[in-house]
């Protein structure tokens, strides 16, 4: 359970044959792993020895317990490892003497958690090696210092004496005594003091005593809050433990040639080739990270001031030092290192390295740049898969500027869509057609509908008071590549046109910004950059392509979004909604007339003009596709959707069939029409059945497109598809009243000269159960994944946000559903599904559409199951293909 990392001839015995880097990493830490491989590459480094992870979860659920010492078997294996050590060093611990061993322990987990964990410096110091000290030197700064950081640091990490109470006594000492040898000898003695006062205790000095407290404080210290919120927040599990490192320490503070530091082996905000990082003259460690001091820059290329030396000028043979360290350290990981360094009287030694942190746009510069630099084939693809996606993401949506930090947040909500957006608040379409002419707008509604597609269109973003991460306003706000905030925290009140932030109100008018990648809700404009794709972002995507094996299409219908589509490198549409091209202030009256009118001669007008306006629209993504593969979908939302439910759309709908109806008639018609859950209602193929000339005309627009299409020397390669089915039967009527449509409209052209396919998607449980009867009649299928967790959880993704963090407080969700997809559950129905579809028929194409396309779990186990293509947001199609990249990666390495 102890690994010396410093002695390689004791090492050898204890090292698992063929142990892989990952296992070894859960073993000693991210921490100590490093520091073992440093060392074999030469690299020097504090001697010492790490305390694995399984000390941390064979006592885990002692930790808890301040009181909990480790059983006399850890400590007899300690001492060994602290005697083994201290006979390497020629430095005595726990006993007399000039120069003694005093060790730091630090913490170390299998994932880089910076500054969540505890450290304690200077532990085997002691008031009569502190004497020991002195009359074999005299006095000095350096060991009165060193012996004030232990008892700062061991009475607050160990016994939980605040950091605020040793430094008011620090400051009130420093203040008061000119000499500082002085001041530190008051300020050592009132921090005993502190003990008594505080603890009733005595500061032990049985370094034993020392060193054994440290560490149980340092593994207890894995279930303090900030290290609890920060595993959550980046998914780390709360199970893996962490290691513990005991090392020589070696003192930055000792003189004036003795220095501590951070170095970067490439710049964390920009990504280019070049140190940077700070360093203080006489100093320890922790005084560089607290920001408590002024450092100074490391290279002179990027000094602070003239006033202050690099450490390049300063130390320039140690700089050239350090820096031919970090280059190793750089190549070796393929990454760029963060590393702490301490120089001792001249000496340099490295007390660790970790990936850096980085921003997005440095994360992508320096793959790519560490992609041209690599010479082997396992190198670049290491770089590639330790990208996260997150990055890739981040740097396709305007960010806010760092220079500003002064802005008031209103409220926040759920990070729907990322992106930053400000402008002027808007309640409705109308208004936002009508201030977006020479303003950005915000729409702001307390849930979006279908009804407001030209709103959001015209919208710079979206904020909404309910919904989810997959609600109307989060999906088609994704889809559109437009920022949204959901669920946040805040009144409406339309008719006094105002909205009301706790004690803020806010007007119609009045100037916002929200950032869909937090979730806040700004007061006012706040500046934003928007972000450059370079060579850097693009070669990164070029070698996703290469290295995945599964198609990547899009969810699209616009031009604007097709064409986002196509220069990211869709390959095809996977999801066309129809359904956006029946909204929009000329066409909605159309379409409810139809719905309404009961004259066949008059509805057939009505469906003539929906038959051209479609037509149109699909000859334009005809166009823009050429002959790559668009899978368009039938209608699927409810009917009630389209109905006028305003007094506005009503006043539309009746300009429009003048005279025809008046208000109480189509009050009634409307009421008659309504359902009580719309979602489960006439929607999808259902719609097909009950008004099948509705459907019927769909078809015949797109035979028509593909007829004027034909004749522009196009190619189409269509295919349709019927949504919400449940029967085999719907299918059968739907699909017969297809091929006669495509037979009477398109017998005369050559069938080489377009493809239609005809396919379902699967969106309801009974469809995955029934899979082999619906894929005997498709030529493909795809996976609805949003309405199939909908239906299997019997949830509604648009009101889940009212319970969920209930349900993820008690454990009983880890995530949303509708954000992290079900694998147990609704996982199961998919496998169920692709199995029974690939028996019935084994040349069906299988895909699936929709946000959990760019979730890493669901991306994973989506082409485990060997599907065809995954369709997403035109935005998305980047983060997608790196998934894809990334699962084709680890298939190679298990």
């Amino acid at each position: 359970m102890i690994r010396d990392f410093y002695n390689s001839d004791y090492n050898k015995p204890q090292l698992i044959e063929g142990q892989s880097a990952t296992e070894e990493r859960f073993l000693l830490g991210g921490k100590g792993q490093k520091l073992y491989e440093m060392h074999k590459l030469g690299i020097k480094v504090p001697y010492g020895f790490t305390i694995t992870t399984e000390v941390y979860k064979k006592y885990s659920q002692h930790f808890t317990n301040i009181d909990f010492e480790l059983p006399d078997t850890i400590k007899s294996n300690l001492t060994e490892a602290v005697n083994r050590l201290s006979t390497f060093c020629k430095k005595p611990f726990a006993q007399l003497s000039h120069n003694p061993l005093l060790l730091s322990v630090r913490s170390g987990a299998p994932f880089s958690m910076p500054g969540m964990m505890e450290t304690i410096l200077n532990v085997g110091l002691n008031d009569e090696t502190v004497e020991r000290y002195t009359k074999q030197y005299g006095e000095s700064i350096f060991i009165y210092d060193t012996y004030k950081r232990l008892l700062e640091m061991y009475g607050n990490v160990v016994l939980d004496i605040s950091k605020n109470t040793f430094e008011a006594l620090y400051h009130f000492h420093l203040s008061k005594h000119t000499s500082k040898i002085e001041a530190l000898k008051f300020i050592i003695e009132d921090y005993k003091k502190l003990y008594k006062t505080e603890k009733g205790i005595e500061f032990p000095q049985d370094c034993w005593k020392q060193l054994f407290s440290s560490i149980e404080a340092v593994f207890r210290s894995w279930n303090n809050d900030r290290a609890y919120h920060y595993r959550n927040i980046h998914h780390i599990s709360h199970d893996i433990g962490t290691a513990v490192n005991v090392q020589m320490m070696v003192f930055g503070n000792f003189n004036n040639k003795s220095y501590t530091g951070v170095v970067f082996s490439r710049n964390p905000s920009t990504g280019e080739n070049e140190l940077f990082g700070e360093y203080l003259e006489n100093a320890q460690g922790e005084d560089v990270v607290s920001g408590y001091y002024n450092a100074c820059s490391l290279a002179s290329s990027s000094k602070y001031s003239d006033k202050q030396l690099s450490f390049e000028e300063k130390e320039p043979k140690l700089f050239q030092e350090l820096n031919e360290i970090c280059k190793k350290l750089d190549h070796h990981y393929n990454d760029m290192q963060d590393i702490e360094f301490t120089v001792e009287d001249g000496m340099l030694w490295i007390l660790q390295t970790r990936n850096g942190k980085r921003s997005s746009k440095a994360a992508i510069k320096i793959a790519s740049q560490t992609i041209r630099e690599c010479n082997s084939e396992s190198a670049i693809i290491n770089v590639l898969n330790g990208l996260a996606i997150e990055d890739l993401q981040n740097v396709m949506h305007p960010i806010i500027d760092d220079e500003q930090h002064n802005f008031q947040i209103l409220s926040k909500g759920l990070p729907a869509s990322p992106g930053v957006a400000s402008g002027i608040i808007v309640f409705s379409t109308k208004q936002a057609e009508v201030l977006s002419n020479n303003k950005n707008v915000i729409l702001v509604r307390k849930q979006t509908s279908p009804d407001d597609i030209l709103g959001m269109n015209i919208s710079s973003g979206i904020l909404t008071a309910k919904g989810g991460m997959t609600s109307h306003a989060a999906v088609v706000a994704r889809g559109m590549g437009k920022p949204c905030v959901c669920a946040a925290d805040f009144l409406i009140v339309e008719e006094d046109k105002k909205v009301i932030f706790g004690e803020q109100v806010l007007f119609e008018g009045d100037e916002i910004t929200i950032n869909g990648s937090t979730g806040d809700v700004i007061k006012g404009i706040v500046k934003t950059i928007s972000p450059k794709l370079d060579d850097d972002f693009w070669n990164i995507l070029t070698l996703a392509d290469k290295i995945k094996t599964t198609g990547v299409y899009a969810n699209a219908e616009t031009e604007e979004d097709i064409k986002t589509a196509l220069r990211f490198g869709a390959e095809g549409i996977g999801l066309c909604r129809t359904e956006h091209m029946f909204f929009g202030e000329e066409r909605i009256p159309v379409m409810q007339s139809v719905i309404f009118e009961k004259d066949a001669t008059l509805r057939k007008q009505h469906l003539q003009k929906l038959i051209e306006f479609q037509k149109e629209d699909f000859l334009l993504i005809m166009r823009l596709m050429n002959s790559n593969r668009m899978i368009i979908r039938l209608l699927d939302p409810p009917i009630h959707e389209f109905l006028p439910h305003s007094d506005a759309e009503k006043n539309a709908f009746l300009m429009y069939n003048t005279h025809k109806y008046s208000k109480a008639e189509l009050d009634d018609i409307v009421d008659s029409m309504r359902e009580n859950n719309p979602m489960m209602g006439n929607r999808g193929c259902r719609l097909g059945i009950t008004y099948p000339d509705i459907y019927a005309s769909q078809v015949i627009a797109i035979c028509n497109a593909i007829r004027d299409a034909v004749q522009l020397h196009i190619y189409p390669n269509i295919g349709i598809m019927v949504p919400f089915v449940s029967d085999e039967k719907e299918l059968m009527i739907i699909f017969q009243m297809i091929k006669i449509k495509i037979n009477e409209i398109l017998h005369d052209i050559d069938h080489s000269s377009y493809t239609v396919k005809l396919g379902a998607m699967i969106e309801l449980p009974r469809a995955t159960i029934i899979a082999d009867k619906i894929a005997k009649m498709c030529d493909f299928i795809s996976f609805g994944t949003n309405d199939l967790t909908q239906m299997t959880y019997g949830i509604s993704r648009d009101d889940s946000a009212k319970f969920e963090e209930s349900y993820i407080e008690n454990d009983i969700f880890s995530d949303s559903p509708f954000s992290e997809f079900d694998i147990e559950g609704v996982g199961e129905l998919v496998k169920i599904a692709v199995k029974k579809a690939r028996t019935a028929n084994s040349n069906i194409s299988i895909s699936v559409c929709g946000e959990h396309c760019v979730e890493k779990k669901a991306v994973n186990f989506f082409l485990e199951l060997g599907v065809n293509y995954l369709s997403c947001s035109p935005h998305r199609v980047p983060i997608t293909k790196l998934l894809s990249a990334q699962y084709c990666i680890a298939k190679r390495t298990l």
